[in-house]
């Protein structure tokens, strides 16, 4: 399962004169994040996020209601996963503990793994590059 968001920002440029006076001139730009919109693998659901004003604190208020979000879409996933994963990896975990190297024991580490990826809610940044956010659902 997996989600993925994009932040719109506006870009305001700002120009300055570097110190020593040289004609070379300096562009810094400052981003300020207008909008989030969001897919998800959960509920197919898309949700958009918007800043209500141009004061600052709309912004990091947008930004906390879109990371709300996200904590409730782990919440969906969590409860739409059926116990026995968790069962399972639980088991098999205790039982690696113990166990000597063995082909056994590679295919219960391998298992573990497929059943890791299957607990794994994953968030893609449209854009982001590598940006990765992931929710290991131990």
């Amino acid at each position: 399962m997996k989600a993925v968001f994009d932040i719109e920002t506006l870009e305001v440029k700002n120009q300055r004169q570097n110190e020593d006076a040289v004609m070379t001139t300096f562009e810094e730009a400052v981003l300020r994040p207008v909008s989030i919109g969001c897919s998800n693998s959960v509920d197919n659901e898309d949700r958009f996020f918007v800043r209500q004003s141009s004061h600052p604190d709309d912004a990091a208020a947008m930004v906390h209601s879109f990371l709300d979000y996200l904590f409730d879409l782990l919440d969906k996933y969590l409860n739409a996963l059926p116990a026995e994963l968790s069962q399972a990896a639980e088991k098999i975990a205790t039982e690696l503990e113990t166990e000597k190297f063995s082909q056994a024991k590679l295919e219960k580490e391998s298992f573990l793994t497929l059943l890791t990826k299957y607990r794994t809610f994953a968030i893609y940044g449209f854009n982001s590059g590598k940006s990765l956010i992931i929710f290991k659902c131990v």
